[in-house]
């Protein structure tokens, strides 16, 4: 759960989501706004995140899945992280928390893949798309955990 006072930003409910690629959407708002307008992947708890793809020479990984879950936009603003729901009043937090809570979501989902049988990608693009995508999550981790 992700909450903020009383306010609920994100909990279990009864949804299926992508955690994954949720926790590298989140590092990836330690440094970049997501809005509308700049987008640092389709949703940042996406349903689907299965299908990853390196993307020629940027370190970044493509993840690409369906049109559901979960999305808000996060803005920085003097030092602040802004969250946006839709239809709800926007929730403000320093940004050092937000980078708190961000990190330790990324860990719970590291515990659990630690925990887990290791990933096999039975294609060459797959293992290269996970490869990127492991290489990304590790990289984003790192610098902000030297940040904090």
């Amino acid at each position: 759960m992700i909450a903020r006072g009383n306010r609920v930003l994100v909990d279990q409910r009864d949804e299926e989501w992508a955690l994954s690629a949720a926790a590298l959407m989140l590092l990836r708002t330690l440094n970049q706004d997501h809005t509308a307008n700049h987008r640092v992947g389709e949703q940042l708890f996406p349903h689907c995140g299965h299908v990853m793809y390196a993307q020629g020479d940027s370190d970044d990984v493509l993840i690409i899945g369906c049109p559901s879950g979960l999305d808000f936009e996060v803005r920085h603003r003097d030092g602040q992280v802004e969250i946006q729901l839709p239809d709800q009043p926007p929730v403000a937090m320093p940004a050092a928390e937000w980078r708190a809570a961000v990190l330790s979501f990324s860990e719970a989902i590291m515990a659990f893949y630690a925990a887990s049988s290791s990933k096999q990608p039975s294609e060459e693009i797959d293992a290269k798309g996970y490869q990127t995508f492991c290489a990304e999550w590790n990289r984003r981790y790192n610098d902000a955990r030297r940040s904090a």
